[in-house]
């Protein structure tokens, strides 16, 4: 039994108009097929046809060298720059575009702490102001209200802010400060007092700021989804974040040990006492400098 012609007409105004998603692409104001049409000396013109019944619809018609290519549009790919306070032609720079491709898959920093700091530069992090479906924005690290910005949750925080507090504690013999800006955060290195001291941080600053920045982001999603389990301190956090910057040091030193800027820089920050028990790797500076 045939179907109704209702049926087919309906099956057939579907069709056309889903298969040019699929199958045709625009071409001199006509369809062009993306598969492969027979050779020149077979056909000199394809056409593609749908038929249903009786009834019988020129869907494309195109010549061996249209239906064998399509036509290219260029796609200008803009970064986010309004969540980072950067400007609109931030990236105009071919520089700071450079820094981007880098920082996905940076040196010396595993994949799962380097894929965060990522995200916060293509604004991929899923922050509830993000998400317009909550009905509560607010940030959970702390008591002020505010919204859970890039800007607050990363830089005002004063939960987060606390953490770096740690850190600034512990790095203060060589002049360390934490950076006041996002663009200073991602685009720049803290500047250390002595030149052999930024030399050698250059290597450190992408571990500090990934690890650190990746634990707090854990902290902050026990504080969402586990609400139940004790939270961690600032200074627990920065504990954590601490051990898995003492494990990045350590394959640092594995893969450069005859960097002797970097080996004087891990020394000089033993003096304190915090980072001699949680930041550096004793073992692996006594091995490298015997």
């Amino acid at each position: 039994m045939a179907p109704p012609a209702s049926w087919l007409h309906r099956l057939e105004r579907l069709v056309i108009t889903l298969l040019p998603n699929w199958f045709v692409a625009p071409f001199g104001g006509h369809y062009q097929s993306r598969v492969v049409a027979p050779p020149p000396d077979v056909v000199a013109t394809t056409t593609w046809t749908l038929r249903l019944g009786e009834r019988v619809t020129l869907l494309a018609t195109a010549t061996p060298s249209q239906a064998s290519r399509r036509s290219m549009i260029p796609l200008a790919v803009q970064l986010p720059t309004s969540h980072l306070g950067l400007p609109d032609d931030f990236y105009s720079n071919p520089d700071h575009t450079d820094v981007v491709v880098a920082l996905r898959l940076p040196d010396n920093v595993l994949p799962k702490f380097a894929d965060f700091v990522y995200r916060v530069v293509i604004r991929a992090i899923p922050l509830r102001s993000r998400l317009h479906y909550l009905g509560d924005q607010t940030c959970v690290l702390c008591t002020m209200e505010a919204r859970e910005t890039y800007l607050h949750f990363l830089i005002d925080c004063p939960f987060v802010q606390s953490v770096w507090a740690v850190y600034e504690a512990a790095l203060a013999d060589v002049g360390f400060k934490c950076p006041t800006s996002l663009q200073n955060f991602i685009f720049k290195t803290p500047h250390l007092r002595r030149p052999w001291q930024r030399a050698a941080f250059d290597s450190l600053w992408p571990i500090l700021r990934a690890c650190i920045w990746f634990t707090i982001w854990k902290r902050r999603n026990d504080a969402v989804f586990r609400p139940h389990i004790r939270l961690d301190s600032p200074t627990a956090v920065a504990a954590k974040a601490a051990f898995a910057i003492q494990v990045h040091v350590q394959h640092l030193l594995a893969n450069d040990p005859d960097n002797p800027l970097l080996i004087r820089l891990l020394l000089a920050l033993r003096r304190n006492d915090w980072a001699r028990t949680h930041l550096t790797p004793p073992r692996h500076i006594q091995a490298t400098t015997t």
